[in-house]
């Protein structure tokens, strides 16, 4: 459903131009909302106008056992096909933090060429163009350490049309963040990515960001849901639920330009690094895949895993769509696969997915789960009205796998060579 009119939305992005993709949503999910953004962050709002959920007990009871549970589950899939490999307790105060900013300053420092590309609900490319990322420290490891991120922005270009001149372009510098150590906001660092948020911005939605890198390269996803409410309702009060409305996905690389298909082409990356415009066909997906994975939770800390071989069970990249009604998808190329919570319903937990295929014989996947809406304990002084807690990350966790040879007896109606044949023009 798209957006109302009335409602503005703040961002970055300017709508240029439009492409299609594949894209798909559970419909049942959202045919009864109207997406309406309110002006505020999480507050105060009038309690009779607030929306129950008649299945949010349930899940606010579940959700304290929700990250056992499925740690329990990685333990029991299969043994020993998951092994833990190093269980590191999460821990209160600097030393943690420490080992967080370390992280964080290694995964981002530097200045990140890319391509970023703007889609709507519908799965429409909105806006794509070319911008830098630049994060600087002062020079002071450890205590002291300031590290400053900047958005480099194209503003206008000009190409010439004659051998004795030369292109030129003009860039715009956008402060974003300063970080002063220990803190990094919202960010947090697990193995080969990190997620950033959920927040909620100044216009009231939320904002959902997970990284992967590889090499060079790394590939950035951020999902907004805007809150909606129900059909024909006074649309005051907290609303019924966030709906997705922009996805912005991030081609970035440590390079001297932007990882254009052009540039790649005339220099394609090496071995070891990211490749963002190759053709990947589906038949790259489903494979033997086996590697590590780290998780982290809120009571049980950052864990590693070995896998030998991944279960077909838990290989959510081979299903595009998903594995319930509530999730749209965006499959883009260059293996790129993100599937997202179509509605974040009050209290519920929900499942954000990224994978990435950076190199063929290279699977990354993300997997967050967050919960937003979620009430607060009432206090003697809020009478008359309702108080929501800012949306959370309660569970993370990022696999790094190898392929590790074909699935045996999968049946095709074409192999790869001939697939990859088909999209060529005739001679």
């Amino acid at each position: 459903m798209m957006l109302a009119r009335s409602c503005p939305i703040i961002f970055l992005l300017a709508v240029l131009g439009t492409a299609t993709v594949n894209a798909f949503s559970g419909g049942s999910y959202s045919s009864h909302l109207l997406s309406n953004p309110v002006t505020s962050a999480v507050g105060r709002f009038p309690v009779q106008q607030q929306a129950r959920c008649p299945n949010r007990a349930l899940s606010l009871r579940m959700m304290s056992s929700f990250e056992d549970d499925i740690l329990q589950r990685m333990k029991a899939v299969a043994p020993p096909a998951r092994e833990a490999l190093k269980n590191q307790p999460m821990k209160e105060g600097q030393m943690f933090a420490g080992q967080q900013w370390n992280r964080f300053r290694d995964a981002t420092l530097g200045r990140w060429q890319g391509i970023w590309q703007t889609y709507d609900i519908m799965g429409d490319m909105q806006d794509e163009r070319f911008c830098g990322v630049e994060v600087d420290s002062n020079g002071h490891p450890g205590e002291g350490e300031v590290l400053v991120l900047s958005n480099v922005v194209q503003v206008g270009s000009v190409k010439s049309d004659c051998p004795t001149c030369f292109d030129s372009t003009d860039f715009k510098r956008l402060p974003v963040a300063t970080f002063n150590w220990p803190s990094i906001a919202r960010h947090l660092v697990v193995g080969d990515g990190y997620m950033n948020g959920p927040s909620v911005l100044r216009n009231g939605a939320m904002s959902s960001e997970i990284c992967l890198r590889h090499g060079d390269g790394r590939l950035r996803v951020t999902v907004q849901h805007a809150p909606v409410w129900e059909k024909d309702s006074e649309q005051i009060g907290p609303p019924d639920a966030l709906k997705v409305f922009r996805v912005i996905v991030a081609r970035e690389a440590l390079r001297e330009s932007p990882p254009t298909r052009e540039a790649e082409a005339a220099n394609p990356p090496g071995e070891g690094n990211a490749c963002f415009w190759r053709p990947v066909s589906p038949f790259k997906w489903h494979a033997v895949w086996r590697g590590t994975s780290r998780t982290f939770g809120k009571t049980q800390g950052e864990q590693g895993w070995a896998i030998p071989e991944l279960e077909e069970q838990d290989a959510w990249h081979g299903r595009p769509r998903g594995d319930q009604p509530n999730v749209w998808t965006l499959r883009l190329p260059g293996g790129v696969l993100v599937q997202a919570p179509t509605l974040v319903r009050p209290g519920e937990t929900e499942q954000l997915r990224v994978a990435w295929l950076p190199e063929d014989s290279v699977l990354l996947r993300a997997d967050a789960r967050m919960v937003a809406l979620k009430e607060a304990d009432p206090e003697p002084e809020d009478e008359g009205v309702v108080r929501l807690l800012p949306p959370e990350c309660i569970f993370f966790s990022v696999d790094n796998f190898q392929r590790a040879g074909d699935l045996p007896e999968v049946p095709v109606l074409v192999d790869e060579e001939e697939f990859l044949k088909m999209g060529e023009p005739k001679k």
